[in-house]
């Protein structure tokens, strides 16, 4: 476990193998996905949302000095979210959310690694944005990944499909 790190994404080198990452993760192996129809295409290598870096966290987890694995959050709630974008109803009144707006393990853990990894990185993150006054962590997962949010203390709030896939709205609680 030592030679991980968890830190947030502040310089251009990772910022670029972040999203390589996201292309290789969500261009190539699911192109049909929300975040693969949805993101802009960098070089052929790259994807990148359309909301600007200043209005996101990208938390990371490195190995080796290079990124492995990321989760991205939205915190700026005065634009339209992405789950709205999606369809989903969000109350944002007098709350202080940040959204999921994209998460990415490595290929190449074993299942019992990638559990206490993601579970150390949650705890990191959680207690970052709670430490910023966030209430909430709302994010959206396939059907498939219900149990993994399930077992992080997200509750499962709707569900919708679109393009044929069930995509269930999560929300996770900052607060105590």
């Amino acid at each position: 476990m030592s030679e991980f790190e968890f830190i947030i994404i502040k310089n251009d080198k990772d910022l670029i193998q972040h999203e390589k990452n996201l292309y290789h993760r969500y261009g190539l192996k699911n192109p049909y996905g929300w975040v693969a129809q949805n993101y802009q295409v960098i070089d052929n290598c790259r994807l990148q949302s359309h909301f600007p870096y200043e209005d996101q966290i990208v938390y990371a987890i490195k190995k080796n000095n290079e990124v492995k694995a990321a989760c991205t959050l939205m915190t700026n709630q005065d634009m339209p979210l992405m789950l709205e974008q999606m369809g989903f109803r969000i109350n944002k009144e007098n709350v202080k959310i940040a959204e999921g707006i994209n998460l990415y393990a490595p290929d190449d853990l074993p299942g019992e690694e990638v559990m206490q990894i993601f579970g150390n990185f949650f705890l990191y993150m959680t207690h970052d944005l709670a430490s910023k006054g966030f209430d909430f962590v709302y994010s959206a997962c396939e059907r498939h990944m219900k149990a993994f949010y399930s077992l992080m203390g997200f509750e499962i709030l709707e569900k919708i499909e679109i393009q044929g896939m069930v995509q269930c709205l999560t929300r996770y609680s900052l607060k105590g």
